[in-house]
């Protein structure tokens, strides 16, 4: 599939500042269904979690300024929310996993997404900067098509200097060996929760966390992001870097000058 955004006119608040475009790309194979330790299904808890990002903490002007859009894939890739101000979203998704891990149309799509938003952002009368996209994408499995397209759009579009979108993956155990995702580019974000109860909802954490960090920050510059306990990473990828506590932190600095 190819993400193709809707031919109205984009839905956006907060014309003449300076917009997060963000999108959250979610693993809805079968695989997805398997059970967790406390009994739920995964795609139960990523479906909660999810939900739970309509109740960020940032003040409803600074949600206007924030654009999410709501990638699933299986056997393809499709939209379940295409973009729109996180003001909006009233976290009402209902989730369910089948079929394969079309993985490598899954990090295409999110990135024609983010480059679909930014260009929206330039009609004349809307007057609005864009920050680094921020893409998050969660997968428990390995993908069941070819990534080599992926691979070249990504170490294309990702890993370029400057790029304007930032792509993060999270794996879920029992996930895919992270050395496969590495092939996507030094600058793709890689972490690892530990388990599904507590690794899953502090990843969202993280997202949640970075989200509020980048919309707080001003242009050009660095922005820090905790890596919460329970994760693993891979020190270096995607700018971690160790903490002098133990933990970890993703850095980068926010440039939006690139479509």
């Amino acid at each position: 599939m190819v993400y193709i955004p809707t031919p109205e006119r984009p839905r956006v608040k907060e014309t003449g500042t300076t917009h997060q475009p963000v999108v959250i790309c979610i693993d809805t194979s079968g695989s997805m269904n398997e059970k967790a330790e406390d009994g739920r299904a995964k795609i139960e808890i990523v479906e909660q979690l999810v939900n739970s990002l309509s109740k960020i903490d940032l003040s409803e002007s600074e949600k206007g300024a924030v654009d999410i859009c709501i990638l699933a894939f299986d056997d393809e890739c499709r939209v379940l929310q295409d973009w729109i101000p996180l003001s909006d979203f009233k976290g009402n998704l209902k989730l369910d996993a089948e079929g394969c891990t079309a993985l490598g149309s899954a990090i295409i799509d999110s990135i024609d997404a983010t480059r679909a938003r930014r260009r929206a952002y330039q009609a004349p009368d809307y007057g609005i900067d864009a920050r680094r996209a921020q893409i998050f994408l969660y997968t428990d499995g390995i993908s069941t098509e070819d990534m080599s397209k992926a691979i070249e759009y990504s170490q294309d579009y990702l890993n370029r200097d400057k790029p304007s979108a930032k792509l993060y993956t999270i794996l879920i155990p029992p996930a895919t060996d992270p050395s496969e995702m590495m092939k996507l580019g030094e600058k793709v974000v890689i972490l690892r929760a530990a388990d599904c109860v507590n690794g899953i909802p502090n990843t969202f954490k993280f997202i949640k966390d970075s989200i509020v960090e980048w919309s707080h920050s001003q242009l050009g510059q660095t922005v820090t992001a905790k890596v919460p306990k329970g994760v693993g990473f891979i020190d270096g990828q995607g700018g971690v870097k160790k903490a002098a506590n133990g933990g970890a932190v993703v850095q980068d600095n926010d440039v939006w000058t690139f479509v």
